[in-house]
């Protein structure tokens, strides 16, 4: 699943404004968040004083038309013992979004970009929790997620 580039975000940002972007957002109402597909695989014994961990997540519209869009987000966690990786697991869900009008697909690229992860978070955050306590390894709570825009005054424009 792609992920947008910062060049792909920008020129959404120049269609889609934030004062744009609010106006927008009271035109799309959540159907559904559905688990597509969960994968996980215990590959050995999580050693708690050498553990790290690796995150990773992509957003792609699946389906958008005049009154529904299907998002897929996929969030991935390895957890290293060392450099060995001893559990991996593995979301995508799927959004389904009911339009009320016309929404542009750039208001779709920084939805995924900005909105989606923050809404989505709390289940992949839920879903470490409790397959990790199913694979027998130590507990393990993600931080809360927090997406920071930076201050226009701090943004360059060239």
């Amino acid at each position: 699943m792609p992920n947008p580039t910062m060049h792909e975000i920008e020129e959404a940002k120049e269609v889609v404004d934030p004062k744009r972007y609010s106006e927008l957002l009271r035109e799309v109402d959540l159907v559904d968040i559905v688990q597509k597909r969960q994968r996980s695989a215990l590959k050995g014994t999580l050693n708690l004083g050498k553990k790290s961990f690796q995150f990773s997540e992509s957003m792609q519209i699946r389906e958008c038309n005049d009154d529904l869009c299907i998002l897929d987000c996929q969030f991935k966690l390895k957890a290293k013992s060392g450099r060995n990786i001893v559990a991996e697991i593995e979301t995508t869900y799927s959004v389904y979004l009911r339009l009320s009008s016309a929404v542009p697909r750039e208001f779709f690229i920084l939805y995924n970009h900005f909105s989606l992860p923050i809404q989505l978070f709390p289940y992949f955050r839920e879903e470490v929790q409790s397959r990790f306590a199913k694979m027998g390894l130590p507990t393990l709570v993600l931080p809360l997620r927090k997406y920071l825009v930076p201050d226009s005054k701090d943004t360059k424009k060239d």
